[in-house]
């Protein structure tokens, strides 16, 4: 079976992304991400918006031996702040967990988009 991406992002089930693994395309439209976005932002109104990282960490990732893709664990920063955990991933779902995981995340605010679509 060969996965079409569809025109209108829908939620994927567990079979479908289990049919589609490790080849799935995550793409949404700008409009789609704006609307996820916002609706965080509404429900967090004082807290993080974002995180960003390097290219570092994900290359070092994907390049380790089995990795098809990162999984990304929603975390506490000691202060309390959210972060994300990065850690490569298997082709059968498992973390890479004896190889390169990451955190350390520079966070929005300070570290915020100056003029991205998806920050409005």
């Amino acid at each position: 079976m060969e996965w079409q991406t569809p025109e209108v992002a829908a939620p994927v089930t567990t079979v479908e992304s289990e049919q589609v693994w490790p080849t799935f395309d995550h793409h949404i439209e700008l409009e789609a991400a704006r609307d996820l976005i916002n609706r965080h932002k509404r429900q967090n109104t004082t807290g993080r918006t974002s995180v960003v990282t390097t290219r570092v960490p994900l290359d070092r990732m994907l390049a380790q031996e089995g990795c098809v893709g990162v999984r990304m664990y929603f975390a506490m920063n000691p202060d309390g702040t959210p972060t994300i955990v990065m850690v490569g991933v298997d082709k059968d779902f498992n973390d890479l967990d004896q190889g390169v995981i990451s955190d350390r995340m520079f966070p929005c605010p300070d570290w915020c988009p100056m003029n991205s679509m998806l920050d409005s």
